[in-house]
């Protein structure tokens, strides 16, 4: 496609040389558009092989190959170029033929060359731009399933209403060994008939878009997991559950081992100091409990640590090395935590204060530095612990790096701010109705009639549509059953706040699905003063005909396309004997 600032680049294809140099004189005198020709789809075929355009207006009646047949041979190719039907035959089902295989406009020849020409031009243009809409958002999409599809995290996506499953990304997919888009997500995550009692779906929705933290226990898969679950806005405009789970079966087992050996020092205390016999059994057991406890805090992916009360490291799990950028354990114990590892001292303060009035914290998330003073973000477990007095001697817990988990969240909340802003800032008005009230409309569609968005939206769409128009929209709305295009730049007259201006736009018109319900999703396109400047071409071409009949020595008169006398020049009266005012008007 065409650079920022570049004429777009476009092919006209038509058996007619003449009409391929009128086309070309006219779209290219604004600067913006620069024309290709072709005499033949294969010459076009040939073309678009050796160079990329921006969009392909062809003619229908062709030698060899028609206008449609061309079409269908470049969709073929999964090429979504955007092509617009330009030609003098009529038909309606060769227009719908035309829209059915992928056509972005259709337009007929004849009547005035310049508002003619003038209305191909607007529809490349708006065909170009649609296009370039539709292109910048796939691409955002994909990449930010690129981003789920890159982690080692559990993610997926479902409709809170249906339970319906949207997207699991790869990592979930190869541990389930089975496709799942499409499918329940209790039957398939929980082996249940039933929502889950413990669905949070309530909870993200009501506090939306907020996330919500918490851990689960996975009966159906005997894993432990860490959960972080927020409403999205999905590509369809739904609110959908985003959830990433993080394994933490592991650590989980781990500290229950952790604690039953505790436990188990301490249920030993008494005996150890009556029974020497016991007492070497005992060391024994403890020194297998400590191997075990070491192997877990050596080998495992997370971070343990312990503070004493001062605030200083005084052990950790050698994953803390990787995590922050340090060569050994020696450069960083006894360091003091917050001086050290906090980007902002002030944050363990923060955390201090929590633990101090709850005595633990859960997926608490805070902002540490590596060594080389570059931010991590990570998650953390953490609790107090006590001396034998009965008074806190630190903390301890487990770390864990969340920085792609943050970068992905940034990611999808920078793709919908982006969605947002395309919305509300593209030329044309963009409006949703359900059971025929406006229940979504952009600021350009408000400003179009003259309204502000928030006084329109809840009132019937319908009334803003001139009477002439408004039936055959309803009808179209009413009785369309298949989701699809039902209308296509339909040339409408929309009344404005002031009660008397008639505001010519072209409509475009879909059945989809908003907020689980079939919904009328259209766009108005507006073009100034479009009315006005076909009225005064068609007067000064009328001017000009009748001008042209009248003056001429020869015989002539015209008829319309009901076969009636529209001109009868003085000539013709003479040589026939006949007055026009005998003839005009009569078949």
């Amino acid at each position: 496609m065409s650079g920022s600032g570049s004429p777009y680049q476009i092919l006209c294809v038509d058996d007619e040389e003449f009409l391929l140099d009128l086309c070309r004189l006219f779209l290219e005198r604004g600067g913006m558009l620069q024309v290709d020709t072709a005499l033949s789809a294969a010459e076009a075929l040939e073309k678009i092989t050796t160079k990329e355009y921006d969009a392909i207006i062809s003619d229908y009646e062709m030698p060899g190959m028609n206008g449609v047949e061309l079409l269908k041979k470049i969709r073929s190719c999964g090429n979504k170029i955007p092509f617009i039907i330009f030609t003098g035959r009529g038909r309606e089902e060769v227009v719908i033929e035309a829209l059915n295989n992928g056509a972005d406009f259709y337009l007929q020849k004849g009547g005035d060359p310049k508002s003619q020409f003038a209305e191909l031009e607007s529809k490349v243009h708006h065909a170009i731009k649609q296009k370039y809409a539709e292109f910048s958002l796939q691409q955002e999409r994909e990449q930010l399933l690129s981003i789920f599809d890159s982690l080692d995290q559990f993610v997926y996506v479902s409709d809170p209403n249906t339970y319906e499953i949207l997207y699991a990304n790869k990592y979930f997919q190869n541990f389930l060994g089975r496709d799942v888009i499409g499918k329940i997500c209790y039957e398939e995550f929980q082996n249940l008939k039933k929502p889950c009692d413990f669905c949070t779906n309530n909870i993200i929705l009501a506090q939306k878009p907020l996330p919500y933290s918490w851990e689960h226990y996975n009966s159906a898969f005997d894993r432990y997991f860490s959960i972080i679950d927020r409403i999205i806005r999905w590509p369809d405009g739904r609110d959908v559950r985003l959830e990433v789970a993080t394994d933490i079966t592991e650590e989980k087992r781990a500290l229950e081992e952790l604690n039953a050996a505790y436990e188990e020092i301490a249920s030993s205390e008494d005996e150890l100091r009556h029974q020497f016999q016991e007492l070497n059994e005992n060391r024994e057991r403890l020194k297998e409990s400590e191997e075990r406890y070491r192997s877990v805090v050596e080998n495992t992916q997370d971070v343990f640590y312990r503070s004493d009360a001062q605030g200083n490291l005084i052990m950790a799990s050698p994953s803390i090395l990787k995590l922050l950028g340090y060569d050994s354990l020696d450069e960083i114990l006894g360091k003091n935590i917050a001086e050290t590892f906090y980007q902002n001292p002030m944050d363990q303060e923060k955390l201090m204060t929590i633990l101090n009035k709850k005595g633990s914290v859960y997926n608490y998330e805070m902002l540490l530095v590596r060594k080389d003073k570059t931010p991590v973000w990570v998650s953390t477990n953490t609790h107090v612990y006590y001396d034998k007095d009965g008074n806190i001697a630190g903390v301890e817990g487990n770390i864990r790096d969340i920085t792609e988990i943050k970068k992905a969240s940034t990611a999808l909340r920078e793709s919908e701010e982006l969605y947002r802003f395309l919305v509300e800032h593209i030329e044309d008005g963009v409006f949703i109705v359900q059971h025929d009230l406006l229940v979504f409309c952009n600021t350009t569609f408000a400003r179009i009639i003259g309204y502000e968005r928030d006084e329109i939206l809840g009132t019937p769409m319908f009334e803003y549509v001139l009477p002439e128009y408004r039936d055959e929209l309803i009808w179209k709305c009413h009785n369309s059953k298949d989701y699809g295009v039902i209308l296509e730049s339909y040339e409408a007259e929309l009344l404005h706040k002031d009660g008397k201006t008639r505001i010519s736009v072209f409509i475009s018109l879909r059945i989809g699905e908003y907020k689980g319900t079939s919904a009328c999703i259209g766009t108005i396109h507006y073009v100034a003063g479009l009315c006005e400047q076909v009225e005064h071409s068609l007067r000064e071409s009328m001017s000009m005909l009748n001008a042209i009949l009248q003056e001429s020595p020869i015989p002539q008169f015209v008829i319309d396309k009901n076969h009636r006398v529209m001109y009868w020049n003085q000539a013709l009266s003479v040589y026939s004997g006949i007055s026009s005012s005998e003839m005009i008007g009569t078949s």
